[in-house]
């Protein structure tokens, strides 16, 4: 979601965590934390975690009905 708003970097997801409102229009109770997922992407990238982001950003886009 941080890319398709404009974010370049992981502490944008920090407005996503913090806005009650997209989250519920959107269906996500919890966010994780910047750390968090710069920790995720870290061992998602030493397991060759790109398929992994590829189904992540997958999922969001069908949560979000972009595309689908």
């Amino acid at each position: 979601m941080t890319l398709y708003g404009g974010g370049e970097a992981i502490e944008d997801a920090r407005e996503i965590r913090e806005d009650d409102s997209l989250r519920e229009v959107v269906g996500l109770e919890e966010i994780p934390s910047c750390s968090a997922i710069g920790d995720w992407l870290k061992r998602m990238g030493e397991q060759g975690g790109i398929d992994g982001m590829e189904r992540v950003n997958d999922g969001m886009v069908r949560i979000l009905g972009l595309f689908y």
